[in-house]
Parts: C-alpha cells; sequence; structure tokens
C-alpha cells in the first residue's frame, strides 16, 4: 500500500535549508518563545494540508473529475519542489559568478522562477486564512458553499491564476539582492511580501493582495530577489537582471524585520535570536508615516534608479548613494 504524506509543508523543506541545515531556529510570534534547532521536517508544515476529502471530491468532481485526495500534494513535491532546489542553486551561481552588475537568465527560466514565487504566495497558510479577503472568486454562490480551505486549493489548481500573476511578476522589474554584510537574512513560515511602496504597507496589513507595486522574496541568508513596478521599462531586457551589492546593515535589517511583520507565527534565522536592530525597527514601523515631501523624494529616487537602468549605468557607487538617501527618508518617517 502506497504511504501517504501527512505532513505536507506550506513552506519547502528545500527551500528553509538554504537558511539552516536540517534544523533551524525560530521565533514563535504567537508564543512569544524561542525555539532553536527545530528539525526542518517540522516546521512549516501541517497534518494532511492540501488533502481533499472525499465531501470536497464530490463537490468539486464537475470540474476536476481525476481528483484525487493527494493531487495538490504529489504536484507540489514530485513537480515544483523536485526543481526548486536546482532553480535556486543557479541563481546563486550566476550570482558568484557574475563579471558584470547583472545576471542573464533565460527567459523560459525566468518565468519558471516567477511560477515558484507564485505558487509559494499562494500555498501559505497565511493565505488561507485571509482568504475570503482575498476575492477570488467572483461568483457568491460558489463562496457561500464552499469553504475558505477548499476554495484555497481549488485556487492552487487554478492553471490561469498562477498563469496571470506569475506574468504580472514577468512584466515588472527584478533586481537580486546580494547581501554582503556579515547579517543574514530571515525568512518564515509566509516568504514572500507583497508591499506597498507609497505607504510601506504589506499585503497582510492591507488585506489586499492587488495594490502592491513591490515584492520581496530572500531566497538564502545572503540574496534576496526584489521584484517592483516603479522603473520597469521597455529598454530593460526581460533576461537581464540588475545585481545590488547590500552592504550597509540597515538593509538587511529592514527586510528581516518585513519579514518578522510578514510571518504568519514562525520567523526563521540561523542565529540564537532576532537581532535588536529588528526588533527596533519592528517598534518604529507602526509610527511611520510619510509626509507628501518625502513621498516626492522617494518618486525622485526612482526616477534616478530609472535613468541609471536606461542610459545602462547602473553602478554600484551611485546605487549605494541612492539607497542611503531612501533610509534617511524612512528613518525621518518614524520621528
Amino acid at each position: 500500500m502506497k504511504r501517504t504524506n501527512k505532513q505536507q509543508h506550506y513552506v519547502p523543506k528545500s527551500y528553509l535549508y538554504r537558511f539552516g541545515s536540517k534544523k533551524i531556529n525560530l521565533f514563535d510570534k504567537e508564543k512569544k518563545e524561542y525555539r532553536k534547532n527545530q528539525p526542518i521536517d517540522r516546521v512549516a508544515c501541517q497534518d494532511a494540508f492540501y488533502d481533499f476529502s472525499e465531501e470536497e471530491r464530490e463537490a468539486l468532481k464537475k470540474d476536476f473529475p481525476n481528483l484525487t485526495t493527494q493531487f495538490i500534494e504529489n504536484m507540489f513535491s514530485n513537480i515544483l519542489e523536485n526543481n526548486l532546489k536546482v532553480q535556486l542553486d543557479k541563481i546563486e551561481m550566476a550570482i558568484y559568478q557574475r563579471k558584470e552588475e547583472q545576471v542573464v537568465l533565460s527567459p523560459n527560466f525566468k518565468k519558471s522562477i516567477a511560477i515558484q514565487i507564485t505558487y509559494q504566495l499562494f500555498r501559505t497558510k497565511t493565505f488561507r486564512e485571509n482568504f475570503s479577503q482575498y476575492l477570488f472568486f467572483d461568483d457568491n454562490k460558489t463562496k457561500n458553499f464552499l469553504s475558505n480551505s477548499t476554495l484555497h486549493k481549488v485556487l492552487l489548481l487554478d492553471v490561469n491564476a498562477i498563469s496571470s500573476w506569475s506574468n504580472k511578476l514577468l512584466n515588472m522589474n527584478w533586481i537580486i539582492n546580494y547581501n554582503k554584510t556579515e547579517l543574514d537574512y530571515y525568512t518564515s513560515d509566509n516568504p514572500v511580501i507583497l508591499q506597498d511602496q507609497n505607504t510601506g504597507k504589506t499585503c497582510i496589513e492591507t488585506k489586499n493582495i492587488y495594490v502592491f507595486d513591490r515584492l520581496f522574496y530572500p531566497i538564502s541568508r545572503k540574496i534576496l530577489i526584489t521584484i517592483e513596478d516603479s522603473f520597469a521599462s521597455e529598454v530593460f531586457k526581460a533576461k537581464e537582471l540588475g545585481v545590488l551589492d547590500i552592504e550597509e546593515n540597515y538593509m538587511v535589517n529592514y527586510h528581516n524585520a518585513l519579514q518578522y511583520n510578514n510571518a504568519f507565527r514562525n520567523v526563521f534565522f540561523d542565529q540564537e535570536e532576532v537581532s535588536e536592530e529588528v526588533l527596533k525597527i519592528i517598534g518604529e514601523s507602526g509610527k511611520s508615516n510619510f509626509t507628501r515631501k518625502q513621498i516626492d523624494e522617494l518618486d525622485q529616487l526612482t526616477n534616478e534608479m530609472k535613468e541609471m537602468y536606461l542610459k545602462n549605468n547602473m553602478n554600484q557607487e551611485g546605487m549605494q548613494d541612492i539607497l542611503r538617501r531612501i533610509k534617511t527618508i524612512e528613518k525621518e518617517s518614524m520621528n
């Protein structure tokens, strides 16, 4: 008899290994406690999380006649997750071996990464818990008839929705943040962050996944993918990804604070505990309130970055200067 997979991960093990080894440290936001050396096999998972019950299969058999109990889990474990490690390794290798301030990835490979990011955004417990507020279904009868859990699983079967979202990401600008500080990036049980640049708020705060123009996705302790709408252009080739060396601790701490806030329950890292600098940013983030002048200044910095791309002048010195100015504006907004 074929063994069924009871513990199903909503963040893949092959991804979590990039932030620890076979074990990882975590902070439980609900219990407000640290747990060290946790087996990765036992975090960011839940028994039968993606399984379809007999009742669900009966209700869905018209649209999905061949639906099996573990259809989604098998799709993730046998197809997506098998490829994930190889894909992320390839990105890391391209960054480490690059000779310029860009890396080149084939359109098909970049599309495969966009699909992985989209599934990671959709597959989490956070997404399921907030599903009714995300309004993917126009049919109110369907929404009333099916539970959040069932609707969530139906979304994961919706090839058109996955393709639409991955294409949206492909039409935005991609930058790889290469962390050259002594600090590490954190991740969490909800690692893909959607953010509105004008307010600094994430979709976890707004309960709206449609209003965003920036996405953050850490893929290792030293590498984070940023996808932005702000200065995408026809001139920028889709297969080229800008690489930005991050040399200031504040920028790493800022992303870690976002990851902490975005987590459903658990934040993962390879250090002893959440740093004081990250906790300070978390405490200040609730007080952040950009003025019209500060928003205009951020728009100006965005335009400067766009010009750097258009003129093929994406130099590290210029980028570091822009980052310092952005950091100053963010700090001022918290005072």
